[in-house]
Parts: structure tokens; C-alpha cells; sequence
């Protein structure tokens, strides 16, 4: 969607080959799967492991603390699923020929959308 929205394609690479260098030898894969889950481990891999013990500056330590004015039970739905008769409400209230933006007109495809 952020392809269409900002009128680019989609680009994309492929690997039909992928090196990697174990103990100072280097090893050359070509078979598909062997690449993909290589790639797949490199990239989920590459950042590093996330800290298991993070520890909240001291002058944050009040921004992440339950509000006292904000009412926890606001949140308690909200992981809910909608029903399929939410939704009609919904998407039925919305206004027609009002684009959202200049390539959709977002009304329209909300009422359009199918759940499955």
C-alpha cells in the first residue's frame, strides 16, 4: 500500500547464489532453500539479540507509569475483535465520494470489503 500511496513499484532482489564464511572457509549455496532460510536467518539475525533486561532511563520512568487521570478500563476491549455487524455499522456511516486521499476513495472501498 505505501508503494501505491507514494506511486512507486515494487522492488525486489533475487539471490540465485549466497556465500557464507564458516571458520575462515568460505561455503557457496545455490540450492533455493538453503538461500532463503540463509537470508531468512541473516536479516533476522543482523541487529543483534534485543536485551532481555531494559532498563527505563530514570527520566522516563514516570511517562511509562499508569496515568492516574487516564482510566485503564478505556483499553480493556481493545484487542477485541469487531463483528461482522460492527463493521456494517461502521462502514455503512461513512460518508461516499469523500477520497482520503488522492488515489482511493476510502469510503468505498471499506463498503466494499468482504469479512471473511
Amino acid at each position: 500500500m505505501l508503494n501505491l500511496v507514494l506511486n512507486r513499484e515494487k522492488r525486489h532482489i533475487t539471490l540465485d547464489r549466497i556465500i557464507i564464511t564458516d571458520h575462515d572457509t568460505p561455503y557457496i549455496f545455490t540450492d533455493l532453500i538453503d538461500i532463503k532460510r540463509i537470508a531468512t536467518n541473516h536479516y533476522q539475525s543482523s541487529a543483534g539479540i534485543p536485551p532481555n533486561n531494559v532498563s527505563i532511563p530514570n527520566a522516563w520512568i514516570d511517562e511509562f507509569n499508569p496515568q492516574s487521570h487516564i482510566d485503564a478500563s478505556n483499553y480493556q476491549d481493545l484487542m477485541n475483535l469487531i463483528t461482522e455487524e460492527e463493521y456494517s455499522q461502521i462502514t455503512s456511516a461513512l460518508l461516499n465520494n469523500k477520497a482520503s486521499d488522492p488515489f482511493t476513495n476510502q469510503s468505498k472501498m471499506l463498503n466494499l470489503f468482504v469479512i471473511l
